[in-house]
């Protein structure tokens, strides 16, 4: 089976239920992920292993389950990031907050001499990560009272190559 024949079929599945525009969507996800994960010719024989991979994404769909908890992934500001059900989805309007809280820093008359970030409540980090990315001589502490999202938080840190200091804190009671 191809990408190509891999996606009708995984679209044949999902078109009753998904909206038009959410399914094509997913489509250039998945397409550019099996062309990541196993060929980057469309026509390409692909292994068993991806079809397997995609009935099992379209069955989690078909349960309700959203699109990056079922990847395991998603993409924030130029990033990978991994998502679980233990933390929030990032969104796209936060990607917006990032980019201009990094234009703004950058302004910053104390920008040369780094600045002191914090973010309240990180979950997968990406806004902390994606700071302290952009923001290479700042100081960036992410906070969180979940130990899961910590731990997916210092992971997401770990593979991106991002300086955080995160710490377990309940910011409300604490």
């Amino acid at each position: 089976m191809t990408i190509t024949n891999l996606l009708q079929k995984f679209n044949a599945t999902l078109r009753p239920i998904l909206p038009p525009a959410e399914l094509e969507a997913i489509n250039i996800h998945l397409t550019l992920h099996l062309a990541e994960k196993y060929s980057p010719n469309p026509g390409a024989p692909l292994p068993a292993a991806a079809e397997t991979e995609l009935l099992k994404l379209a069955a989690d769909l078909k349960h309700g389950m959203p699109f990056q908890y079922a990847m395991g992934y998603c993409w924030f500001y130029k990033y990978k990031f991994e998502v679980t059900t233990s933390v929030l989805i990032p969104r796209p309007e936060t990607e917006e907050l990032v980019d201009l809280a990094i234009k703004k820093l950058e302004a910053h008359d104390g920008f040369a001499k780094g600045l002191s970030v914090l973010d309240v409540g990180t979950g997968t980090g990406c806004i902390a990560i994606s700071l302290a990315l952009a923001l290479k001589n700042s100081k960036v502490t992410a906070i969180e009272v979940s130990p899961e999202a910590i731990d997916i938080a210092k992971k997401n840190a770990e593979n991106l190559g991002a300086e955080v200091d995160f710490r377990q804190v309940d910011f409300l009671n604490d």
